[in-house]
C-alpha cells in the first residue's frame, strides 16, 4: 500500500541507524539543512490519484490472486473434476467411543474442496495430524475418504446426498479414524470454476511418448496460427504420407543405408531421460517466446490448447520436432510427431475489481467496489500530499554525521545482502559467520564499490525523509503527548501478545521488550504516532484538483525542484 511505502523508508532508517541519540542535533534544527515548498501551493492532479487508485486496487487484487472463489451464475451447473465446491458436511461414524475431536473432523461448514486436488484429504484431523507430522514429514499420509469427491461429480449447487466412505488403514497413526466407515450428509451450497484465460498463471506437468496410440483417446486436434489467426485442423485417422517408407526419413537424417537404420532406432534415446514423467514448469502467457520441454518448442506452441481449460483436465498434444533443432539426442526424432499428456495442476489470476469481490475478499465493511474506493482515495490523499511535499522539498546541505551513521549501515545491510545470494542462503547471514578472507574471495572491489554506491544513495533519501518529516512536524507543531505514547505502547504490546508466535517463529522474539528494540526503541513508535498525526492534517493543507473550483493558475502550484546539493563525500 502507498502509505505504508513511505512509512517503510522512515522505518528503514531507525531500524539501520539503531540508536538515534546520538544524531539528533540535526533533527533538531532540520530547516538548517532542507528547504520546505510552500505547502499551500502543492497541487495534486486529478490523474495523478486516479494514478494511484489504479495502483492501489491492482496491488489488493494481485494480493488476492488464486484465492477467489465465484459462483458460477448458471444454476444447473453440475460439478466437474476441476470446480471448486463449497459444501457442509455431518458425518456419522459407525465406531463408537471416537474422541471429541476426531468426531468434530467429521463435521464441518462453508468448507471449500477442489475436485480432483486430492483434497479429499479430506476431512482431516488436525490435532493428530499435527502430532504425528511434527517429527517427520515424511510419515504424513494426508487422510482422502476415498470415493468422496467422485461422488459429488454430477451434482448442482443446492443438492443434499449421503456419502459412504472409509478412511485408509494408511491415515494417521495416530487417529481413531483409521479404517472407520463414515456416513455423511453433504449439502452443495455452491460450485466454482476455473476456466483458463491468457489472464492466468499456470504450473502444468505433463508425460511424453512417441507412440500415438498411447494418448489417442485424449489427443486434441492439432492447432496452427497463421497470420495471427488461430484455425482449428481435424485430426486425421489416417497417418500423413503413408506411402513413404518411414524408415527413409530416419535413414536421411543419419546419412546411412537402410540396412544400419532399424539397428540406430533400436538404440534411440529414452524418453524417460530426455522428458521426466510429471516434470513441472510455470506458464506465463506474457512470454510465451520461453522455451519449454528440453527447448524442443515454446511456451506459445502449447498455449493456445491450454485456453478454455480446466484445472486438472488432462489432454495430449501433438509436436512435431523441427528438423533443425541441434541436440544429438534428439537425431531421431527430427521432423517427426512426439505427444505430450498435460495436466494442469495450478491455475491462478487476480480477481476482478467487483462488489462481490470487494464484499467478500478484502478486509473492510464496504460491501461495493465504490464505496472502498471512495475510502481508498481518502487514504490516498494523505500518502499523495505527503509525497508531494516531500517531492519538492530542496536539500541545501547533507548533515555528514548524521549521513555517515546510515550509510555504514547500509553497507552492511547491502554486504549481507550479497553475501545471502552469493552462497544461496535462505535468510541474512552474520558478518561473524566469514572470515575476512572468506568475504574478499566472495566480493571483488567492483562489487564493493557497487554496495557503496548504493548505500550512499539509500543513505541520502533516508536522512532527507527525516529530515523533511521533522520540519513538518515543527511547522504544523505535531507533538506527542506522554500519554498518547502510553497508550499507543499499550496497544503494541498487546498486538504483540496476539502475534506471539509469529515473532518468536520468524524473528525469535520471546519479549516485548525485545520486539521493541528489534523495531528501533521507542524512537520508532514516537516518531510512527508523529506521522499518523501528521498525515491526518495535510489532505487539507494542499490542492487537491478534484476539490479545486474555478480554475488552477500554474503560478499557484509547486512542482518538484531539481537542486544541486551539497553531497557528502562517498567513504
Amino acid at each position: 500500500m502507498r502509505t505504508k511505502k513511505i512509512l517503510a523508508l522512515i522505518l528503514a532508517l531507525l531500524m539501520l541507524a539503531g540508536s538515534l541519540t546520538a544524531c539528533k542535533s540535526a533533527y533538531d534544527n532540520p530547516n538548517d539543512y532542507i528547504t520546505l515548498p510552500d505547502v499551500g501551493k502543492i497541487f495534486i492532479t486529478s490523474q495523478e490519484m486516479k494514478d494511484a487508485l489504479d495502483e492501489e486496487i491492482e496491488s489488493i487484487r494481485e494480493g488476492a490472486a488464486g484465492t477467489v472463489f465465484e459462483p458460477l451464475s448458471d444454476e444447473d451447473a453440475v460439478i466437474e473434476k476441476g470446480d471448486q465446491v463449497l459444501i457442509d458436511f455431518d458425518g456419522t461414524p459407525d465406531k463408537e467411543g471416537l474422541s471429541d475431536s476426531a468426531l468434530e473432523a467429521l463435521s464441518g461448514e462453508n468448507y471449500y474442496l477442489t475436485i480432483g486436488s486430492d483434497s479429499s484429504k479430506f476431512p482431516v484431523d488436525y490435532t493428530t495430524k499435527n502430532d504425528n507430522n511434527s517429527e517427520n514429514d515424511d510419515d504424513e499420509v494426508e487422510v482422502i475418504v476415498e470415493g468422496f469427491e467422485e461422488q459429488l461429480i454430477g451434482k448442482k449447487a443446492g443438492d443434499k446426498l449421503t456419502i459412504t466412505a472409509k478412511f485408509s488403514n494408511t491415515y494417521n497413526s495416530k487417529s481413531e479414524l483409521q479404517n472407520v466407515t463414515v456416513t455423511y450428509e453433504v449439502t452443495v451450497k455452491a460450485i466454482a470454476r476455473i476456466t483458463i484465460t491468457e489472464d492466468h498463471d499456470l504450473e502444468i506437468s505433463y508425460t511424453v511418448t512417441d507412440n500415438k496410440d498411447d494418448v489417442s483417446d485424449i489427443l486434441l486436434p492439432v492447432i496452427t496460427t497463421e497470420a495471427d489467426e488461430t484455425t482449428e485442423e481435424p485430426e486425421t485417422t489416417e497417418e500423413p504420407e503413408t506411402t513413404e517408407d518411414p524408415d527413409s526419413k530416419a535413414s536421411e537424417t543419419t546419412g546411412e543405408s537402410d540396412d544400419t537404420t532399424a539397428e540406430e532406432t533400436t538404440e534411440a534415446p529414452d524418453f524417460s531421460e530426455l522428458f521426466p514423467d510429471e516434470d513441472e514448469f510455470d506458464v506465463d502467457f506474457e512470454k510465451s517466446d520461453e522455451t519449454a520441454f528440453g527447448e524442443v518448442f515454446t511456451v506459445d506452441d502449447i498455449a493456445r490448447y491450454l485456453i478454455g481449460k480446466h484445472l486438472y483436465e488432462e489432454f495430449a498434444i501433438q509436436i512435431t520436432v523441427p528438423e533443425d533443432y541441434e541436440d544429438d539426442d534428439y537425431a531421431d526424432y527430427l521432423g517427426k510427431e512426439i505427444y505430450f499428456t498435460i495436466t494442469i495442476n495450478d491455475a491462478t489470476s487476480q480477481p476482478e475489481w467487483t462488489d462481490y469481490f470487494v464484499n467478500r475478499y478484502t478486509d473492510t465493511e464496504y460491501e461495493t467496489a465504490s464505496k472502498y474506493e471512495e475510502h481508498l482515495k481518502g487514504e490516498l490523499r494523505k500518502s499523495l500530499a505527503y509525497e508531494a511535499i516531500a517531492d519538492a522539498t530542496v536539500v541545501k546541505e547533507y548533515p555528514y554525521d548524521e549521513w555517515e551513521i546510515v550509510y555504514k549501515n547500509y553497507c552492511e545491510q547491502y554486504l549481507l545482502e550479497f553475501l545471502q545470494e552469493a552462497d544461496d542462503l535462505s535468510s541474512l547471514p552474520s558478518l561473524n559467520d566469514y572470515t575476512p578472507g572468506e568475504i574478499a574471495d566472495l566480493v571483488s572491489d567492483s562489487d564493493y564499490d557497487e554496495i557503496r554506491t548504493k548505500a550512499s544513495y539509500s543513505a541520502r533519501e533516508s536522512v532527507k525523509e527525516r529530515l523533511t518529516m521533522e520540519a513538518l512536524f515543527k511547522l504544523f507543531d505535531i507533538t506527542l503527548s506522554r500519554k498518547e505514547f502510553k497508550e499507543r505502547m499499550a496497544e503494541e504490546e498487546d498486538s504483540f501478545d496476539a502475534n506471539y508466535f509469529y515473532y518468536y517463529y520468524y524473528y525469535g522474539i520471546l519479549t516485548f521488550d525485545q520486539y521493541v528494540s528489534y523495531m528501533g526503541g521507542e524512537d520508532y513508535f514516537k516518531l510512527q504516532i508523529k506521522y499518523e498525526k501528521l498525515l491526518e492534517i495535510l489532505p487539507e493543507k494542499v490542492t487537491f484538483e478534484d476539490d479545486a473550483e474555478g480554475d488552477t493558475n500554474s503560478d499557484s502550484t509547486v512542482t518538484t525542484e531539481t537542486a544541486t546539493t551539497s553531497t557528502p563525500d562517498e567513504a
